[in-house]
């Protein structure tokens, strides 16, 4: 996992997104734009550069690769506005688990998913400390997350979706 920090006109650091395996990053040197956001690896990561020159000259042969780097340019839009909107509003219970469907959703299978410290996620999702450590506390004694380790859990996703359709049932 890569996540994606900004700072605020105060100055505070917020996490806005997080990348997972197979997602492009820095698609905005195509359009020779500034970064306008600090990457940080959470996990360990593996990165392929393709210099822009070569993207570009490659487009120009076959825009079908353009096209293929558009449709995931508007992937990584689209995931900005579903994290505003899905992990930032509703009940601090259905933010965290949207939180935690969407880390498992870029594990290996039956293998742990990295999980944020409880102020990473409290950021994230607009919730206090104390709120993120009771629902992750709580997703823990009902059996959806199991820690591994302090940053790693196995997450039961059966668990994970009867909770989630519990909560927007209600």
């Amino acid at each position: 996992f890569v996540r994606f920090e900004r700072a605020t006109a105060g100055g505070a650091r917020r996490i806005i997104r997080l990348a997972g395996s197979g997602e492009l990053l820095g698609l905005e040197l195509l359009l020779q734009r500034p970064h306008q956001d600090d990457a940080i690896a959470c996990t360990p990561v593996t990165l392929c550069r393709i210099p822009v020159n070569l993207v570009l000259r490659l487009g120009a042969l076959h825009p079908s690769l353009l096209r293929e780097l558009m449709e995931r340019w508007q992937e990584a839009l689209e995931d900005s506005q579903a994290w505003l909107a899905e992990l930032t509003s509703g009940t601090a219970r259905r933010r965290v688990l949207k939180l935690m469907a969407k880390l498992a959703q870029h594990a290996e299978p039956d293998q742990p998913v990295w999980v944020p410290r409880r102020e990473e996620m409290g950021d994230m999702l607009n919730l206090t400390l104390e709120t993120t450590s009771r629902q992750v506390s709580r997703l823990r004694r009902e059996g959806v997350l199991h820690n591994v380790n302090r940053r790693y859990a196995r997450v039961d996703t059966e668990a994970l979706q009867r909770a989630l359709a519990q909560e927007d049932a209600s």
